[in-house]
């Protein structure tokens, strides 16, 4: 009894001073890199906190800076497989109720905390849309994000791709899945995706010809696919892994990266020209801000001084209207960690929240749009972050009332382009059966369906 109680009183007073820090960062502007060095991803933070490079899924095939950066591939010991997860160290912890200040009303519906994300633009090749429904309804998911590269260039989409991406979100939409499409790539004139001109906002600048191409982009996604209700136009955009210059390089023979603030107003002129076409096009559907990378670490600034910034633009009126709305329905983020998610995990990501509240935004929706842990291929490393993944859904639930869906990175691991061993599934080449991740999934929402079911032995079973 002695040690719980001292137990309660250290989080009480870690809280507390969580608390008290929060308060205090308000009138401390974060400091931003130096944009003349090469700063990869943005790590200003400790070694332990930092992000490493992985190859993770892009909406081209390219040669170029991929679009997203994920958390490295653990190295886990070799050792013998467990046959599932081993039991849960993970105990309830005793959060005061208040994380957040009082009197705030959340518009989510927690019926869709349970979310996956479907890279469908790598899968399709393998996996048929009955098998990805059939597998998404037995996880128990209740929302899923699916990667939907559908587009040739600005003005003309795939053809063969598109009616299986209608046929998908048909399939989902009717088994009751709230459903996310996604993609976030522009067209330049010089004939990049992933790079975009630097900000000149004179007319007929290479940079006004991108925002441009990008506008009649959505205008011509949101037409094609009414039935979306929820889109996430844009990715990790606060990230130099997901977007940079046209003229730089990451060897630093180029220009410098983008400071935060220049990716803020770059985000800011894009999702304006986002909704604008969305809305122009007929569509009402939910917009979801571009999801943040903790590039720096969940207890860096890489989230909290972008957002920040992408606010004062909306409240200085140089965009034309100081209403958020006319930018973003919803928050997204991806709170990235290596670890048991924990008491510091939910007071960093209540931080992040807290610029919306500062900000006159209490009460919007946030999407965390993307949460993964890699196994390395190793059967105990997967069993041990079934218990990671386990406990980031229950502190959600208990202590991060803003959040409608978690989408757990990935329904699949892949290895089309490089190794991705994220999966709740293995990819069919490797056995098409449930990890010891996906089991615990399914264990926790509940779900119904047999995830043995598309199950494929190989040589050495």
């Amino acid at each position: 009894m002695k040690k719980k109680m001292m137990k309660w009183l250290a989080l009480s007073l870690i809280m507390v001073l969580t608390v008290m820090a929060v308060g205090c960062a308000k009138t401390d502007k974060p400091t931003e890199p130096n944009a003349t060095e090469d700063h990869g991803s943005d790590q200003s933070a400790s070694q332990e906190t930092k992000t490493p490079t992985s190859d993770i899924p892009t909406t081209e095939s390219s040669d170029e800076t991929p679009a997203t950066d994920h958390p490295g591939e653990v190295d886990p010991s070799e050792s013998e497989a467990p046959t599932g997860p081993e039991e849960n160290p993970y105990e309830a912890m005793d959060l005061p109720e208040e994380m957040l200040p009082g009197g705030i009303v959340y518009d989510v519906d927690h019926q869709y905390l349970y979310g996956v994300g479907y890279v469908d633009d790598q899968m399709n090749n393998r996996v048929t849309v009955d098998q990805a429904v059939y597998l998404i309804k037995s996880l128990g998911s209740r929302s899923v994000r699916v990667w939907s590269n559908c587009v040739e260039n600005s003005h003309k989409l795939k053809d063969w791709y598109v009616p299986r991406l209608h046929e998908l979100a048909k399939k989902l939409k009717d088994a009751g899945i709230q459903v996310i499409f996604t993609f976030y790539q522009w067209e330049s004139p010089e004939g990049t995706w992933t790079y975009i001109p630097r900000r000149n906002l004179t007319e007929g600048s290479n940079y006004m010809i991108a925002l441009k191409n990008w506008e009649d982009m959505i205008s011509m996604v949101v037409k094609e696919f009414p039935e979306i209700d929820y889109w996430e136009l844009g990715n990790e955009w606060n990230h130099t892994g997901a977007i940079n210059p046209t003229d730089y390089k990451a060897d630093g023979s180029g220009g410098p990266a983008f400071t935060y603030e220049e990716k803020a107003d770059i985000t800011t002129d894009l999702i304006l020209r986002t909704m604008r076409a969305a809305r122009k096009a007929g569509s009402n559907a939910t917009m979801l801000l571009p999801a943040m990378a903790p590039s720096d670490g969940m207890d860096g600034i890489a989230m909290t001084s972008y957002l920040d910034r992408i606010y004062k633009n909306i409240e200085s009126g140089d965009w034309g209207t100081t209403n958020p709305r006319d930018f973003f329905d919803a928050l997204a983020w991806h709170p990235y960690l290596q670890s048991m998610p924990d008491v510091e995990w939910v007071s960093n990501n209540n931080r992040v929240y807290q610029v919306a509240i500062e900000h006159g935004d209490a009460g919007i929706p946030v999407y965390l749009t993307e949460l993964g842990f890699p196994d390395g291929g190793n059967p105990k490393a997967d069993a041990e972050q079934a218990n990671y993944l386990v406990a980031a859904y229950d502190l959600i639930q208990k202590y991060m009332p803003y959040v409608e869906s978690l989408h757990y990175y990935r329904m699949f691991t892949d290895s089309s382009r490089g190794s991705d061993t994220y999966g709740l599934i293995n990819q069919p080449e490797d056995g098409f059966g449930p990890k010891a991740k996906g089991l615990a999934y399914q264990n926790m929402t509940g779900g119904k369906g047999d995830l043995y079911k598309f199950y494929l032995p190989l040589d050495e079973d």
